[in-house]
């Protein structure tokens, strides 16, 4: 699934979101994020990224959600440390990209009291 990020003032696309199936058996998902320059740092990506996680867990049944990043990528892999992801524990330090991971549990609890009961929270 890949879905635009456009504003609601200019209404032209300024970035994309998406989300692949990476493992049906283990309900493992893969997200991506790409956003022109010009408008980083103004909270788009945050929202996109945002809502597609909680697509992913609440409405697709995900058990976790990775995120890939050139290591020199230093923007993209805070972006993600501050969603709440974690390095991948059996990560290669040889390799030129960062895995980070995040669980459903870990992003109910990243959500705080903002979260409203689905009925995926029951699936283990």
């Amino acid at each position: 699934m890949i879905l635009a990020i456009t504003t609601l003032v200019e209404d032209h696309v300024i970035g994309e979101v998406s989300l692949w199936l990476r493992d049906a058996d283990a309900r493992v998902m893969e997200m991506g994020f790409a956003l022109l320059p010009e408008v980083q740092g103004r909270g788009y990506a945050h929202e996109a990224v945002h809502e597609l996680l909680t697509s992913a867990f609440d409405h697709l049944a995900a058990r976790e959600v990775i995120g890939v990043a050139d290591r020199r990528n230093v923007i993209s892999t805070s972006f993600m440390h501050r969603l709440g992801m974690s390095p991948r524990s059996d990560d290669d330090e040889t390799s030129l990209t960062d895995l980070l991971v995040i669980d459903r549990k870990a992003w109910q609890r990243q959500r705080g009291s903002d979260h409203v009961a689905s009925p995926t929270d029951l699936i283990e």
